[in-house]
């Protein structure tokens, strides 16, 4: 009966070990799709804490510039 008390209250003291989110990159475009890469390296941008230069980098499409005009329009007249 004493073995399982001692278990019982050193399972209590064991650390907690909390780990940081990972970081999730996209995965691989085909060599022709220009979107899907531009799409990619925006992503990544973003995971790596740069979301400014990811929106400017979508905000170079003219389709998106269009479909964006506040985001892009402010960005895109500061470079």
């Amino acid at each position: 009966m004493k073995p399982f008390w001692v278990l019982l209250l050193a399972s209590g003291c064991t650390p907690v070990i909390e780990m940081p989110t990972p970081v999730a990159y996209p995965g691989a475009c085909p060599l022709d799709n220009k979107d899907c890469q531009r799409n990619a390296d925006a992503q990544t941008l973003a995971y790596i804490g740069q979301p400014e230069a990811a929106m400017l980098l979508m905000c170079l499409d003219e389709k998106l510039a269009e479909a964006l005009p506040e985001q892009c329009g402010m960005l895109l007249s500061l470079y």
